[in-house]
């Protein structure tokens, strides 16, 4: 739909990447840059595993349950930067973050290069919020990942 929307960028190695009030008309195409213009996020210096068990009702087969890690910038936003579904037999998920300070950047029409600003104090802070199956209300834990981090979910 149209609207202003925050686009946020992914990929393995990288750190995580937002552009913000990216505009989307029904009627046009959006152009995120000049066409020699390609965007680039920095490297994560790490990476880590933030991983565990989702339980429903003290089981850990078939809960339905999914994990997904948000990323808040200082001043906003909050954003979805990675999600995993628990294995159906044994409840366990992994997700793989970058521990680097998250960049972003306004979105400019006809970009030139994108020249990202690093929000160091975010570096490695992310909230999971794990769901499951006949559950309405999801469970959410803040973590560092400044290591592994293991971080179990039990609905009821």
């Amino acid at each position: 739909p149209a609207g202003t929307y925050e686009l946020v960028i992914t990929a393995a190695g990288r750190v995580n990447a937002v552009m913000s009030g990216v505009p989307v008309l029904t009627t046009a195409v959006t152009t995120l840059g000049d066409p020699t213009a390609r965007i680039n996020t920095p490297a994560s210096a790490a990476s880590h595993a933030a991983s565990g068990t989702i339980t429903a009702n003290a089981s850990v087969v078939d809960t339905g349950g999914a994990v997904r890690a948000l990323q808040s910038f200082t001043g906003g936003p909050s954003v979805e930067v990675g999600s995993a579904n628990a294995l159906a037999d044994d409840g366990r998920y992994t997700l793989t973050l970058p521990a680097g300070a998250p960049v972003r950047l306004p979105y400019a029409a006809a970009a030139t290069s994108f020249p990202w600003v690093a929000d160091a104090p975010r570096a490695g802070l992310y909230k999971l919020e794990a769901t499951a199956t006949g559950f309405a209300t999801p469970k959410s834990a803040d973590i560092t990942l400044s290591a592994p981090v293991t971080q179990d979910f039990a609905f009821p």
